[in-house]
């Protein structure tokens, strides 16, 4: 093929990326798995699990990565892409052509997934105030799972927070720590 001049076509690559963008996309990539692996051995060690003997080692391996990001980018990672590392939303193509109760659980699960992560966070720093937000948020989680639950299954019950007793879950005292919620 030749241009109106007659000279040769020129074939040229147009990439999305820079060189630098996707050194920098690799190196983030890089990250994800030994952050993950550190939340996820940390998570479980305060469950009472986990493998509290690698605790060093994990934390080494990130901060090696982390280190690694830092000499390509020229600075540590942003708050936005760390906490993106660490997402644990569920893909929302999971969801598509799903019912709406069943999308419905699925929210429910993460609410009451949220609310035992900001429990034992709480626990572990000693914040009463964070403590009953979390267990607000796990109540309302497994209030709405099993809401979501019973109308998959046909037949809607009376909410999870109402029991035989007519007491509502919240006036309960929880046998854990004393306090009425």
């Amino acid at each position: 093929m030749a241009d109106p001049d007659g000279e040769p076509l020129k074939l040229r690559v147009a990439a999305s990326q820079s060189d630098a963008q996707l050194a920098a996309s690799d190196v983030l990539a890089a990250l994800k798995w030994p952050l993950r692996e550190m939340a996820a051995n940390l998570l479980r060690v305060v469950r009472g699990a986990g493998k509290p003997y690698e605790i060093g080692s994990n934390a080494a391996t990130v901060l090696r990565a982390f280190q690694d990001y830092r000499a390509v980018v020229g600075h540590y990672p942003s708050s936005d892409e760390i906490a993106a590392l660490l997402d644990i939303k569920p893909d929302p193509a999971r969801y598509e052509g799903a019912s709406d109760d069943y999308i419905s659980q699925g929210f429910a699960m993460q609410q009451v997934m949220r609310g035992g992560l900001q429990l034992a966070a709480s626990t572990l720093l000693d914040q009463s105030t964070q403590k009953a937000a979390a267990r607000s948020e796990i109540l309302d989680g497994v209030d709405a799972f099993e809401r979501a639950f019973e109308r998959l299954r046909g037949e809607v019950k009376p909410s999870f927070t109402k029991r035989k007793s007519g007491k509502s879950r919240s006036a309960r005292t929880s046998p854990a720590d004393g306090i009425k919620r």
